[in-house]
């Protein structure tokens, strides 16, 4: 099991991360500004979701459903810059 420290420390930056995005779209930005924190986004989730391990029942208890949620904020922070 990874460092919870560890974990801790990208779960946070994933959020800060999603916070920025769509603090970015409430603001207009629909450009490479949103791109670059979306990608960097789903960057550590990636991350997260690897270091957990995809698909494991214990990880989704442990989580709380949390990490599926910022999955789907960041799946529809990309379909809106995809159609923009």
């Amino acid at each position: 099991m990874p460092d919870p420290a560890y974990l801790a420390q990208l779960s946070s930056a994933m959020q800060a991360a999603v916070r920025e995005a769509q603090g970015l779209v409430d603001e207009g930005e629909l450009g490479a500004p949103l791109a670059t924190v979306v990608r960097h986004a789903r960057d550590l989730h990636d991350i997260l979701v690897e270091e957990l391990g995809v698909g494991s029942r214990s990880v989704e208890d442990h989580t709380g459903g949390a990490l599926a949620t910022m999955g789907e904020r960041l799946r529809a922070l990309e379909r809106y810059l995809g159609a923009h």
